[in-house]
């Protein structure tokens, strides 16, 4: 039978193996999230309505798969590494986008966008997206500066898809 000081110790060291535990189940979780998510604030008005500046978004990390027209994606620029853009996929490799107005057709067939706002031009505009790169447009058309500017957004720019938003 133990006495008192012998069953006091026994209890600090469970207590001390259950918070070590806790503690190393707890950095394993955190450095997981860290790896596969981020958090990015939007900035602008260039995927309105759908996302508001000043809002947050959850962003899961791109590691291949991700990718498929229609998704919102964060990515860095293709004329400054340091500035973090966020629009939708129009396109994915190989696909031919005809842009009239305001309608949209990705390989002849109209692309349905109930998001989307917005004109910048009546002329019908062409692209045929080459491998390795997406073309991408934010919401709002009349004020987004994009594929149809700068060109094609190649995919190892992509830093990941927004999978959540939130207001804070």
């Amino acid at each position: 039978m133990l006495n008192n000081a012998e069953l006091s110790s026994v209890k600090w060291k469970d207590l001390f193996f259950e918070i070590a535990k806790t503690a190393i189940i707890a950095a394993g979780l955190l450095l997981a999230v860290n790896l596969f998510i981020t958090r990015v604030i939007v900035s602008g008005p260039s995927m309105s309505p759908t996302l508001k500046d000043g809002e947050y978004l959850i962003v899961l990390k791109a590691h291949g798969g991700e990718l498929k027209q229609g998704g919102i994606v964060v990515f860095d620029s293709t004329e400054d590494k340091n500035d973090e853009l966020v629009k939708r996929v129009i396109a994915m490799p190989g696909d031919h986008v005809t842009i009239k107005g305001e309608q949209v057709f990705v390989n002849g067939a109209l692309l349905y966008e109930p998001y989307a706002h917005g004109e910048r031009s009546s002329a019908t505009e062409e692209w045929t997206v080459p491998e390795g790169n997406l073309f991408v447009v934010g919401d709002n058309r009349f004020s987004s500066y994009d594929s149809r500017d700068w060109g094609f957004l190649p995919i190892q720019n992509v830093k990941g898809v927004v999978v959540w938003r939130y207001s804070h």
